[in-house]
């Protein structure tokens, strides 16, 4: 829908990766970019090496959310199946988890937040509505990547699911950020670009839901519960 009734929204949540930063477009460069820098050989073309990837850090992230492997076991797994899919074996004296380590500082050299994201930040401060984060990962590393882009200080408020005993989409992440914001789950706004964790996770708790995303089939997967967006600034043009 091109236009929303917000006068119920008493408070913004926002995902993070991926909603306030392009985490893919840096994820899929940065493993390119960490390739070449190790003097890869890529058995594949380049954009199969990126999707490749992405997959697998979906696959062991989500296991590890599971709890049923560690953080540095997530890391270590990404990275050996990486290497098994574009033919690269471990060199003398590697290890996989001091090459994920390496390649973050690939990933890390191009995070900068959405350009629009400071406009509506602006916009929620000028009606006096709270704001905050709730992310699924580790708070120290996600306060860092807020540090890194320079916005830490406009978040001051973070749940991360760390301190969490579930992630999202569990309700009861959504209701720690709610309750951290000092509204009810019904007043609360939340944006993110994932559709299962963030934007069905949202929709569960009475949330109102915004998916953004640049996926050109995103409208086949909505109904008209959830406002689909392609850039922040659609949400700041509607309050």
């Amino acid at each position: 829908m091109s236009s929303r009734d917000l006068s119920h929204v008493r408070a913004v949540g926002f995902d993070l990766d991926g909603t306030l930063f392009d985490h893919r477009a840096c994820a899929d460069q940065g493993i390119l970019d960490f390739s070449a820098l190790m003097d890869w050989s890529l058995s594949v073309s380049e954009a199969e090496a990126s999707r490749e990837w992405h997959r697998v850090e979906d696959l062991h992230w989500d296991r590890h959310e599971r709890h049923e492997i560690d953080f540095h076991q997530q890391r270590t797994s990404r990275m050996r199946d990486f290497m098994d899919f574009i033919g690269v074996e471990l060199a003398a004296g590697q290890n996989y988890e001091q090459l994920f380590i390496d390649y973050l500082a690939c990933y890390q050299a191009l995070w900068k937040p959405f350009d629009d994201l400071a406009s509506l930040l602006d916009r929620l401060d000028q009606l006096g509505l709270p704001f905050g984060i709730l992310t699924n990962g580790r708070e120290s590393q996600q306060r860092g990547k807020l540090e890194t882009m320079g916005i830490s200080e406009r978040f001051p408020r973070m749940v991360a699911s760390s301190e969490l005993p579930d992630a999202k989409p569990h309700p009861s992440a959504f209701e720690a950020l709610a309750g951290a914001l000092g509204v009810g789950c019904g007043e609360l706004l939340f944006i993110g670009d994932d559709l299962r964790k963030d934007v069905h996770g949202s929709l569960g708790v009475g949330a109102t839901a915004v998916w953004i995303t640049a996926r050109e089939d995103a409208q086949a997967h909505i109904d008209e519960r959830i406002w689909l967006v392609r850039r922040l600034g659609e949400v700041t043009a509607a309050f």
